[in-house]
């Protein structure tokens, strides 16, 4: 999440540069841009990152379709609540409507 923030400051920099009149301030918030971006680069470079072989075994089964059989029917629930179909054959649950 800082990194985030450091590089939304290098654009911050960057644009107010652009709005200074004297040339040195502009050189100088220029630089000061330059320095957080360099920063912030070196930043996100030394996250440690892993590889291993373990997390692609551990991966999930593909999902398989579910048998039409299977799915809720639509209508009112046992609770009285509106049931609707969704995508994957999972039921929605909701309040009646008058």
């Amino acid at each position: 999440m800082i990194l985030t923030v450091l590089f939304a400051s290098v654009l911050f920099f960057a644009g107010l540069s652009m709005k200074m009149s004297a040339r040195w301030s502009q050189i100088a918030i220029f630089a000061l841009g330059v320095v957080v971006f360099l920063v912030a680069a070196i930043s996100l470079l030394a996250q440690p990152v892993e590889f291993s072989e373990s997390l692609l075994s551990d991966a999930s089964p593909p999902a398989t379709a579910i048998a039409a059989s299977e799915r809720p029917a639509e209508g009112v629930g046992p609770s009285g609540a509106l049931r609707t179909p969704l995508a994957a054959g999972h039921a929605e649950v909701g309040p009646v409507p008058a």
